[in-house]
């Protein structure tokens, strides 16, 4: 169902490349390290039929374009140095990027999550949550160099534990 799943991998490079219509995840990035995505659209992510009736009726399904060191709500110690750079996520549910933040500070030289672009999302624009291999997340974390626009929520939340959450370089239009 996913359109790329890189789990418990190593030294992956995706560059210039579309998924398109993918059920719940586009791409789900887990467990892994050293992963980079250049100049990727990643779009029209849905729901999962299967979860309308029966059992499954009552579960929350996570639906989004892209999810990094993300999608099973724990710290993942093993998802680290991994790069998302000139993408774009467009049409999924609940949010075009879940990724980690970067360090306080270090917005000019982070290569972590930079000059992404979210539009027409159900959702939010971007979740940049605090990352677990981080320098002091839990006092200060950073999201920057980020583009939102047409999103039905937010173009960028926040609503993660630390002391301070700095935002830099933020493009948000008619969200």
């Amino acid at each position: 169902m996913w359109a790329l799943s890189a789990a418990y991998s190593k030294n992956i490079y995706i560059d210039s490349s579309i998924f398109i219509e993918a059920r719940a995840i586009g791409v789900g990035i887990y467990e892994s390290s050293n992963v980079t995505m250049n100049n990727v659209i990643t779009a029209d992510v849905r729901k999962r039929e299967e979860f309308d009736t029966g059992v499954a009726s009552n579960t929350v399904d996570k639906e989004g374009c892209v999810s990094m060191c993300a999608y099973f709500n724990r710290g993942d110690t093993a998802c680290f140095d991994n790069k998302i750079t000139n993408s774009l996520a467009v049409g999924c549910r609940y949010a075009g990027f879940v990724v980690p933040g970067h360090d306080c500070d270090d917005a000019g030289n982070s290569q972590k999550f930079k000059d992404n672009v979210a539009h027409s999302i159900d959702g939010s624009g971007a979740n940049i949550f605090p990352d677990v291999n981080g320098n002091s997340h839990s006092q200060c974390y950073e999201g920057s160099h980020f583009a939102a626009y047409k999103n039905r929520q937010h173009s960028v939340a926040a609503h993660f534990a630390s002391e301070e959450i700095r935002f830099r370089n933020i493009v948000s239009i008619d969200n």
